[in-house]
């Protein structure tokens, strides 16, 4: 074998193992199992569809489609707080569990809280049921962490 012929014996062996790398990749990319399987995402996914359910503009349509679901409301309409969407006079409980069913994205950050920040953010609650009001007041204490 000349130096031409092993020179380009090599560049096609480096350039088949690239192409063979590369088809490997696409495939493990079009596998879903590897792609459901992956909680860091899974978790991704439902923060940004929280995100996107508590943002004010869908409210209307997340509200909507929470009262033709099949689960039964267990508040009252009399039971909310004008424009809050948050029900009054919860427990601390109660209060975090009406986050997370209707403000997950809240309640995500609401968990990064330390146990004080939270109960800060109930007597927030408490004094005003407004979910825009508990909101900042949950953005205020993150940014002080």
């Amino acid at each position: 074998m000349n130096g031409s012929d092993r020179k380009f014996d090599q560049l096609s062996r480096f350039w088949m193992n690239r192409i063979t790398g590369f088809v490997w990749l696409l495939i493990a990319a079009q596998t879903p199992s590897l792609h459901a399987q992956d909680p860091y995402l899974e978790a991704l996914q439902d923060e940004a569809q929280a995100i996107v359910a508590d943002s004010p503009a869908k409210q209307g349509r997340h509200k909507s489609a929470q009262t033709s679901s099949s689960s039964p409301q267990s508040w009252s309409v009399d039971s909310l707080s004008s424009q809050s969407g948050l029900p009054r006079k919860l427990s601390k409980k109660g209060f975090e569990q009406a986050l997370k069913g209707s403000f997950y994205g809240t309640y995500m950050f609401y968990r990064q809280l330390t146990t004080s920040q939270q109960k800060t953010v109930y007597a927030v609650y408490k004094r005003n049921p407004n979910v825009e009001v508990v909101r900042e007041k949950v953005v205020n204490l993150l940014k002080e962490q």
